[in-house]
């Protein structure tokens, strides 16, 4: 019980905090980000209630982008020297249910 509950509040601002790192890292200003990540969280904390769980996902990955962006890069590892033929097992492997 306690566990869940560290997971979910805890380690929430422990992401946080790493966006609040990242977006720093790239020169935003700190109240800027700030707000944009609490309105991030509002968000998803509304999707959950409307939503549950699974459905409250959103974003690239629910809709594959980063597999297809994955599929593009594929050409420039494998130009790099690099055996490729795991990567698309892995890639087909998540295309297909």
């Amino acid at each position: 019980y306690h566990a869940a509950l560290v997971m979910t509040s805890n380690y929430t601002v422990a992401l946080y905090a790493a966006g609040q790192r990242l977006l720093a890292s790239l020169g935003a200003d700190p109240s800027a980000a700030d707000s944009a990540l609490l309105a991030l969280l509002d968000a998803t904390a509304a999707n959950i209630r409307a939503r549950g769980i699974p459905g409250a996902l959103t974003g690239p990955l629910l809709r594959g982008a980063y597999l297809a962006l994955a599929q593009l890069t594929l050409p420039l590892v494998e130009a790099s020297g690099v055996d490729i033929t795991p990567i698309q097992a892995l890639l087909h492997q998540k295309e297909t249910p």
